[in-house]
């Protein structure tokens, strides 16, 4: 099961212009990532699909350390999202 709508909603943000699942947690010296959110390691293809729909002209998406997406997602955002500027 996947994250419900309420879930995505709350990571899109600036007018429907980002998608930002819970960040990680970095290491205090800002060396990298000490831990990875909970959400982050969940979200999947199908969700992020979902989240397509409400992000409209999405400039900025944030997928840093997302394990379970595959290179499809990634080609299909890149088809769906013609305004996108950046994508980690």
């Amino acid at each position: 099961m996947g994250f419900t709508e309420e879930q995505l909603r709350s990571w899109v943000l600036d007018g429907g212009t980002r998608f930002v699942p819970p960040q990680n947690t970095p290491y205090s010296d800002g060396s990298g990532i000490e831990e990875v959110s909970a959400e982050r390691k969940q979200l999947t293809d199908e969700d992020v699909r979902r989240a397509l729909l409400m992000v409209g002209a999405a400039v900025d998406i944030d997928l840093a350390y997302c394990g379970w997406l595959t290179d499809a997602i990634i080609t299909e955002i890149g088809t769906r999202c013609p305004s996108l500027k950046t994508l980690d």
